[in-house]
């Protein structure tokens, strides 16, 4: 007769199975519950030798330790949703890491290298002195003021802890860079610019502007085109984009020019849709084609959602959408040369639309900020440096070389003889003015100018000096004469660039302050003598 072994020992290892299959579910805790809590028997196939009642037994407690990891892990969920929820009460850029990884939005150890850089900037803004403590701690009170603002949210983290990582890497070797240099390391296209007071922030014209450059080359010669760097460069800046609304953004998280962060630019906008545009010729890539597309949105949306505002019968493209009063003419027209690629390039009609709508408005625009000598910055502000007004010159070299409108052609043509043309200079002296007395001297200068004017008695000795830089307009220059006579006024005007002076002279009499007064003498008669 043979002896049966005791059924105890594998009773306790089916249920130390089951007890571990468990533990491991609550360990895990999954972000959905299995569908269903019950086991089959041929799920577990050492259980065939055993006595059906034994097996169902061992298969009933697998089942409910199955049910009983999902309503852990149920509950689980339920804790990490409600601490997300207070969570989103709080104004700190932690709060902001931890509820993305709550929520599932980022993975345990994205969570993980976002803390340590967050962390890592804040020791180093406690323990740095001088400017670049300074510095670091402007750009960790950048992240701080977003978070405040509730508008640091999980898909602007990218971008935001990754400039805050830079600044973190820079200030702790470095001091401070000069202002407007670009930043960058190696062949990675994001750059970055320093703006004193935030630190290093993330110039997303400058890093779209590199790739644009690149596939602009690329589309010139297919034959050495770097096709891979091309396309991971725009992959490496699509996930510091942020997508709204299916509109694909590229915003900016610092302030500038009167805007607000966060902010994005129709000019920024505009060199982002040409570089996917090109780049999707280039790769014959038809997702960088729907990119593009997607980018439009900005264009179709008034600001400060968008960039658009009503102008002059048609859509003005601003420069930052925070800030939608300032018409910045080289910013419209570099979004239109954008929306004018993907229209042909990329065959979109809806861009076609956009781009008709901006052209009206950007006639008008052109006449606004064109005075004839020089160019504006924006309609009714300042003039254009030097700099500002070559980019306005090529910007409209594009669209004439697009076939938008002879008009482009003219004023590419009559900007840049602006950059030779001599200042022209208009002299005046106040009328009778006399010696030892408070007069003036009016000068008027055709755009702005390094301005010396120079004035000598007739005996050549220079008796005022004054130099000053001027934008166009008349402007005043207060004198005395020390003595009457003849004087003359001397005006030399140096444009921007490298144009001749221009010159203007004058001749102005200066009387005495007091006249010799002739009195008349007393008449005489006979009866007097």
């Amino acid at each position: 007769m043979s002896r049966r072994r005791p059924l105890t020992p594998v009773l306790l290892a089916a249920a130390l199975l089951a007890g571990g299959s468990a533990a491991a579910a609550v360990a895990s805790v999954p972000a959905e519950p299995p569908p269903s809590a019950g086991v089959s028997l041929t799920a577990l196939p050492f259980l065939a030798d055993l006595p059906a009642a034994v097996a169902g037994t061992v298969a009933q407690t697998q089942a409910d330790a199955v049910a009983a990891a999902a309503a852990a892990a149920r509950r689980a969920e339920a804790r990490r949703r409600a601490e997300a929820a207070r969570l989103q009460r709080s104004p700190t850029p932690e709060a902001v890491l931890r509820r993305a990884w709550l929520l599932h939005l980022e993975s345990r150890e994205v969570y993980d290298a976002q803390r340590a850089i967050l962390s890592r900037a804040r020791l180093a803004a406690r323990t740095l002195g001088g400017g670049r403590g300074a510095e670091q701690r402007a750009a960790v009170a950048v992240v701080d003021g977003l978070a405040a603002a509730r508008i640091l949210t999980a898909d602007r983290l990218p971008a935001v802890l990754l400039t805050l990582q830079r600044n973190t890497d820079w200030w702790t070797r470095r001091g401070a860079p000069p202002y407007g240099r670009s930043i960058v390391r190696g062949n990675d296209p994001v750059t970055l610019r320093y703006v004193p007071g935030q630190g290093l922030v993330l110039h997303e014209l400058g890093s779209w502007g590199r790739v644009n450059w690149l596939a602009g080359a690329c589309l010139r010669d297919r034959v050495h085109c770097p096709r891979r760097r091309l396309a991971t460069s725009i992959e490496r800046l699509m996930a510091l984009a942020v997508r709204r609304d299916g509109v694909v953004r590229a915003e900016s998280y610092f302030s500038f020019g009167g805007a607000r962060a966060p902010w994005i630019s129709g000019m920024t906008q505009g060199t982002l849709i040409q570089a996917l545009t090109r780049a999707s010729v280039v790769l014959g890539s038809a997702p960088d084609r729907r990119r593009a597309k997607a980018a439009l949105g900005a264009f179709s949306r008034p600001a400060p959602a968008g960039v658009a505002v009503p102008d002059a019968g048609g859509r003005l493209y601003v420069m930052y959408s925070s800030n939608p009063g300032l018409h910045v003419l080289n910013g419209h027209l570099q979004a239109l040369t954008g929306l004018r690629d993907l229209a042909t390039l990329g065959g979109s009609a809806r861009a076609a639309t956009l781009f008709r709508r901006g052209e009206r408005a950007a006639r008008v625009e052109l006449r606004r900020t064109d005075t004839g000598a020089w160019s504006r910055y924006s309609a009714g502000g300042a003039e254009s440096t030097v700099s500002y007004h070559r980019l306005v010159t090529g910007f409209l070299a594009n669209l004439c070389a697009r076939g938008a409108g002879r008009r482009y052609c003219a004023a590419s043509v009559r900007f840049r003889r602006y950059l030779t043309q001599p200042t022209a200079v208009v002299v005046r002296a106040a009328a009778r003015p006399r010696s030892q007395r408070a007069t003036s001297i009016l000068v008027w200068i055709s755009k702005v100018s390094t301005v010396r004017l120079a004035v000598r008695d007739v005996r050549g000795r220079v008796v005022l000096w004054r130099t000053a830089v001027l934008p166009r307009g008349a402007h005043r220059f207060a004198w005395a004469a020390p003595h009457h006579g003849r004087y003359r006024i001397r005006v030399t005007a140096l444009g921007p660039g490298s144009p001749p002076a221009g010159t203007g002279v004058a001749t102005v009499r200066v009387l005495p302050t007091h006249l010799r007064m002739k009195h008349p003498r007393p008449k005489t008669t006979g009866k007097g003598r």
